[in-house]
């Protein structure tokens, strides 16, 4: 054991000296956790980056005193940020903003800048190994745990714009509100920025646009998903296709507009009959009963005219069966004369119920044509 641990409680390994010297000294220092800013940074193809792989930025570290120089500042160039994993397949990247005044001014408090205010460790303690690790809350920054104390348990992490918020219940709330320079000032609209994610504490999960104009809301509380669009809602499927299944009936209401399809087909239950073209059925049907109501018409108008033929004959038949009789009453002349006035006489009643019936015929056909516009739906198409 080292001799001087006797007298200052040290213990030193073997295998070092102690050293009073200013260079020692100043390296054992530079072991600390130093704060600074970042002034300048340079992209994976500058040519002054080391690693040719990463953001390397050089940090103005605020002050450095030991116990044989006065407090100033330095300049820990080509510093890398760290990775919270450090793994090949779990990593993190982030860039710092850099600051925009002048690097080589004067760097008081009041000077600072909007400057991402950066934690470094010297590794080995050397400058030259500088590494930032983290960051401190910034001094300009209107962000503070001030008013916030009944907060509870919570967190709040903003980058370039995205807000995310973890409070004392746990639910998550991750907003958009617009890209922002290093003051956290943004030129996105009001009516744009405000989209943004929500778990809540029920379960429930909320999707939203500014405004809440759009929004999708699985309401675990009462089981239900709301879907609301401000404009159109369209669903696509580039290959398969959708299905919906309820156990309710499902209502389709549109109070301003059309329901429409288009597909190679509709099929209601288990599609084993064709639908009617309602428009192509009654076109044609609108020529079969013209066609149809014209022919009983004209058969009415025939059978009037025979009805009338026969009326005549049986009359004539009727006239001169009497004479004959008188004037042989065993003729057979007489007796036919008298059969065809009976006859023609039967006829004359048929045919007059046949002109009767045949005309009812076509006014009904006439009077279910003349309804026929009632008939389609002036609503509710079929291809």
């Amino acid at each position: 054991m080292d001799q001087l641990s006797k007298y200052e409680g040290s213990v030193t390994p073997s295998f070092l000296k102690k050293d009073r010297s200013a260079a020692l000294d100043m390296e054992v220092k530079a072991l600390s956790v130093r704060t600074g800013r970042v002034v300048k940074e340079y992209p994976p193809s500058h040519s002054l980056n080391r690693s040719k792989l990463y953001y390397e930025y050089d940090v103005f570290i605020d002050r450095i005193s030991t116990e044989n120089r006065s407090e100033g500042v330095i300049l820990a160039r080509n510093c890398m940020v760290s990775s919270i994993f450090g793994g090949a397949g779990d990593f993190s990247r982030w860039r710092p903003r850099v600051e925009t005044i002048n690097a080589e001014m004067d760097f008081t408090q009041e000077l600072q800048g909007y400057a991402s205010r950066v934690l470094v460790v010297m590794v080995d303690g050397s400058v030259h190994k500088a590494i930032i690790v983290g960051g401190l809350p910034h001094g300009l920054s209107t962000e503070t745990d001030k008013g916030h104390e009944d907060l509870g348990h919570y967190s709040v992490h903003q980058f370039n714009g995205v807000r995310t918020e973890i409070d004392n219940d746990g639910q998550l709330h991750i907003t958009y509100k617009g890209k922002s320079d290093a003051q956290g000032n943004t030129s996105v609209l009001p009516t744009v920025a405000g989209s943004g994610i929500h778990l809540t504490a029920d379960g429930s999960i909320k999707l939203n646009t500014s405004g809440e104009e759009q929004f999708l809301f699985f309401d675990h509380s009462s089981h239900a998903v709301s879907l609301q669009a401000h404009n159109d809602i369209n669903i696509k499927s580039t290959l398969g296709g959708m299905k919906v299944n309820t156990v309710q009936q499902i209502d389709i209401n549109s109070t301003a507009g059309l329901i429409k399809t288009s597909s190679l087909g509709v099929h209601h239950g288990l599609a084993t009959d064709a639908m009617v073209k309602g428009t192509t059925y009654r076109a044609a049907e609108t020529v079969k009963n013209t066609t149809e109501g014209a022919a009983w018409a004209s058969d009415s108008a025939a059978n009037a005219a025979l009805a009338a033929y026969l009326g005549t004959a049986a009359a004539a038949w009727s006239a001169v069966g009497p004479f004959m009789l008188m004037l042989d009453p065993t003729s057979t002349t007489t007796n036919l004369s008298l059969a065809a006035a009976a006859g023609a006489g039967a006829a004359l009643a048929a045919c007059t119920a046949a002109a009767a019936a045949e005309t009812a015929a076509a006014t009904a056909v006439s009077t279910f044509e003349g309804a026929a516009p009632t008939y389609l739906s002036i609503k509710n198409m079929l291809d």
